[in-house]
């Protein structure tokens, strides 16, 4: 029967390569060298039909993976033997043709002479044929050998590592593609990408995890594993940013777009540090909506704390509590508002509206910003002139 040799491909399922090398060790009872040997792709588990296939379908039941395949031949040990049994074969054949011709005393010399000729044209055919055949023979098997062993020499097996692995903190789940893990690497990185927020703490934990459930440095990495990975990762985080862009629930909403945008005439500040956490304002709100025309408002509120203006100046005057309270006892509230719109593509903005607006139980009125004091105020965290004012007339 043909014997056959077990070949480490990869672990096909989430089995670590700790408890592959301990099935290896107390289950087939392996030494550790051969072990060792195995996992850097050798031929060293040998046997023949059908012992082999069973021993295959145990060890990948277990989740490694494993190809059959004949053990390599060295071509020096065949060429001599075949060489040297072929020689032996001809050296008999020209003894034979000699006695022969011996015998054929009673023959003519021509006759004799040719069939000696033709004797000896048939041997040395044969024996040509032979050494063509195995010529070819031998050249097929040295392929063989080259090709099944090419990739164990390119690949040295290093000790294996310990503690935090940083390229499988950096990489994360492509590393484990590369090392044979191909589903739970593609699981992780897809996962990363779909999940940028909590993609740290996947990398963290693959960083702490590698060197114990992988083969680092055992056997070689696959690049195109890892390429897969990354690309796999790549398209997530497209989907990611192209669903939070589409329904406004991430970074890139229209509410977050004014705030990052900046006015004209004071590019200093955005318009969020400029409008929001204002000293003089009890209550701020940011709101979004759409328009008749089919564009984006986004509307910022700032509800005026009238006691926060005690102690200012009124004209000559001081504002004391007191002046406040009468304010309240007429139940007047000042609000300061400014709409700004977007267009279609979010691309540009403009401020529509600003207003303080000024209600009280008869009704409101509004004082638009026309020449934008209000609004330059608001930006300076400065008291407003409008809400003194009005402050002194009540009092």
């Amino acid at each position: 029967m043909s014997t056959y040799a077990l070949i480490y491909e990869e672990l096909t399922s989430d089995i670590s390569f700790d408890v592959a090398e301990e099935f290896l060790l107390t289950r087939l009872k392996l030494s550790r060298e051969t072990v060792d040997d195995f996992f850097k792709g050798k031929p060293v588990i040998k046997a023949q039909v059908p012992k082999i296939d069973t021993l295959q379908a145990f060890m990948e039941k277990a989740g490694i993976k494993v190809s059959k395949q004949r053990p390599p031949i060295a071509p020096a040990e065949a060429t001599i033997s075949h060489v040297y049994a072929k020689l032996l074969s001809l050296e008999t054949q020209i003894e034979q043709l000699t006695e022969k011709a011996d015998s054929y005393e009673q023959l003519k010399p021509s006759e004799a002479f040719n069939n000696f000729s033709q004797n000896m044209k048939d041997g040395l055919t044969k024996a040509t044929s032979a050494a063509s055949s195995f010529k070819d023979s031998s050249a097929s098997k040295l392929d063989q050998f080259q090709m099944a062993t090419a990739d164990q020499e390119e690949f040295v097996a290093q000790p294996k590592p310990k503690g935090f692995n940083w390229i499988a903190l950096c990489v994360g789940g492509a590393y484990y593609a590369g090392y044979g893990n191909l589903k739970k690497g593609l699981t992780m990185a897809i996962a990363a990408g779909l999940l940028p927020t909590f993609a740290i703490f996947m990398h963290i934990y693959m960083g702490f995890n590698a060197n114990k459930v992988l083969p680092v440095k055992q056997v070689k990495f696959q690049w195109k594993f890892l390429g897969a990975a990354l690309a796999a990762q790549t398209i997530a985080v497209m989907i990611f940013f192209a669903v939070m862009s589409t329904f406004n629930l991430g970074y890139y909403n229209p509410e977050n777009i004014v705030k990052d945008s900046v006015y004209p005439d004071n590019p200093s500040k955005t318009i969020g540090g400029g409008l929001s956490n204002n000293p003089y304002f009890s209550e701020e709100t940011w709101s979004t909506s759409v328009n008749a025309a089919g564009n984006t408002v986004t509307e910022f509120r700032g509800d005026v704390d009238f006691n926060k203006y005690v102690g200012r100046r009124a004209g000559t005057d001081v504002i004391q509590q007191k002046h406040i309270d009468r304010v309240h006892q007429y139940s007047i509230s000042v609000t300061y508002i400014a709409r700004f719109e977007l267009s279609d593509d979010n691309d540009s903005l403009m401020r529509t509206y600003s207003a303080l607006i000024t209600k009280n139980p008869e009704g409101e009125d509004a004082t638009l910003d026309s020449d934008g004091l209000i609004t330059s105020e608001v930006y300076a965290n400065r008291p407003l002139s409008l809400v003194i004012d009005l402050i002194s007339v009540m009092n």
